[in-house]
């Protein structure tokens, strides 16, 4: 055998050991977050929006109510992970665990995918940056996997797309057309920021089709996601009950447009550094380089590019219903990280043989630098919960006496959505724990002196006796000018205020 052979396969018995390396140090780091992850997720505690969406999947609604929600009242999100934790919630145990499980395992599905494309476009130490970046990125664990809200649904999408087009782009074929297609329909039903996102890679696949008029069919799965999603969205916007040519967020300032890639690689300052080195390394290989291939285009430009279009339109074009709010910029995080770990790569494959062992120890210094302030900062995140909505639940589990035929449970919303997620907090909180209360009442009317005078109008003049009354919700702008109660207890940030018979 001469030495050329011997050589080749040296290099593949050591290519060999690399993959496998890289592959257990994977399934080993994963399985770390998975544990953190179930951990954390019984420190959980629902917000406002997560709250809305146990609403909107509560028990006694069927697939066509949730459908049916989003086309009317909620038209300004999309129905794809409602629908599937659906089947979450309604089979298994009302505990956070069970309801925040989907989330998690797609953002475990999303990192997998985004490492092996690092590893695949840009390079293994590229790879390896983008693991321990998300391992230790508190926008990842708690603002996308502990969320109970579409952002995983969108992250582990965009990455799924952004991995089947360049893959399309290199190997055409039906298979891969119809993967492609799946992947860009579950990106589009996820949130509208995803279908801003098949917009700017659209974009790439016609810069694709210019240079290569045989690479025409790069632009049919876009198509076919487009055709899938049309419908729904004309049907949205005819059903809908709400403005949406206006929307609570202000408009943003300057700075906001740093804070945003601040805010997507969890507030870590050391890599925003990183991404910084990154994207300018990714434009002088595109511009002075001329290496303009379509994965150094997509990873450089569709932040910036996306951030900048919202900025103008919520700024300038349509200021009272601007759309610049951080989290659902998460439709460009995995370009962000690609970005960022870019950075790493290019400086490894500059460094000569004999400053190689310099250069491996500044960067694993860097990351591990980077891992150590991202972590620290997520695990305070994790445990740093409020208790707003379980609160008042618990209180009254406690009292043990919803179920007594005194006492009246008062659930005050202020609009539909607060209905709903008031709704939705009474089924998840307290009637699928077995603490039912035997006198409920879900109204918007702030008054109470009101909605006791519609209960005993309700009973013909003959209500029930009232010894206590438990409200929840909008308990701000509650208003009783009876004599009957005294407030005995009333908390303003966990929205519950407890009224009672002074004579009992």
């Amino acid at each position: 055998m001469d030495i050329k052979n011997e050589n080749k396969i040296e290099n593949k018995i050591n290519k060999r050991k690399t993959d496998t390396v890289f592959l257990g140090v994977r399934v080993f780091s994963l399985f770390l977050l998975f544990i953190y992850l179930i951990w954390a997720a019984g420190l959980k505690e629902f917000w406002y929006d997560e709250v809305a969406t146990i609403g909107f999947v509560r028990s006694g609604l069927s697939l066509g109510d949730v459908l049916h929600y989003y086309q009317t009242i909620e038209v300004t999100n999309l129905p794809l992970y409602a629908l599937i934790v659906y089947g979450f919630y309604h089979t298994l145990p009302p505990e956070n665990i069970w309801l925040l499980l989907p989330g998690i395992l797609m953002t475990l599905a999303g990192i997998w995918l985004l490492v092996r494309l690092a590893d695949r476009s840009i390079g293994r130490k590229a790879a390896y940056a983008v693991l321990f970046m998300c391992l230790f990125s508190t926008t990842i664990i708690n603002r996308i996997a502990l969320e109970f809200r579409a952002y995983a649904l969108l992250f582990f999408a965009a990455v799924l797309v952004t991995d089947t087009f360049l893959v399309l782009k290199d190997r055409m074929d039906r298979k891969r057309l119809c993967i492609a297609s799946g992947a860009m329909v579950i990106l589009a039903y996820s949130h509208y920021f995803g279908i801003l996102y098949l917009v700017l890679l659209g974009t790439g696949a016609l810069i694709c089709i210019l240079r290569d008029k045989k690479k025409w069919k790069l632009i049919l799965p876009f198509l076919v996601s487009a055709v899938v999603f049309f419908p729904w969205f004309i049907t949205a916007m005819h059903a809908s009950k709400v403005d949406t040519g206006s929307f609570w967020i202000a408009p943003p300032e300057w700075m906001e447009l740093p804070e945003t890639v601040g805010y997507l690689l969890g507030g870590n300052y050391l890599l925003c550094i990183l991404y910084g080195v990154g994207f300018l390394w990714l434009l002088y290989d595109i511009v002075v380089l001329k290496q303009r291939d379509l994965p150094r285009i997509i990873y450089a430009l569709t932040g910036p590019v996306m951030m900048a279009v919202i900025f103008i339109y919520s700024r300038w074009i349509n200021p009272g219903g601007g759309l610049y709010e951080n989290r659902y910029f998460i439709a460009v995080l995995p370009c962000i990280l690609l970005t960022a770990s870019y950075g790493i790569e290019r400086f490894m494959a500059v460094v000569g043989k004999k400053h190689r062992k310099i250069a491996y120890g500044v960067v694993v210094g860097f990351l591990l630098a980077s891992c150590t302030v991202g972590g620290r900062r997520s695990f305070s995140d994790s445990r740093e919960q409020y208790a707003r909505y379980s609160y008042a639940a618990e209180q009254m589990i406690m009292e043990e006496d919803l179920k007594d035929q005194d006492v009246l449970l008062v659930c005050i919303s202020y609009d539909e959505v607060g209905g709903v997620v008031l709704e939705g907090w009474y089924d998840y909180y307290l009637f699928r724990k077995g603490y039912a209360a035997t006198h409920l009442i879900m109204t918007q009317n702030s008054s109470l002196d009101a909605v006791l005078k519609e209960e005993s109008e309700a009973y013909a003049g003959n209500s029930p006796y009232f010894r206590k009354i438990y409200v929840v919700g909008d308990t701000d702008h509650i208003v009783y000018h009876g004599s009957d109660y005294t407030i005995t207890v009333q908390d303003f940030f966990y929205k519950f205020t407890v009224l009672e018979r002074p004579d009992d």
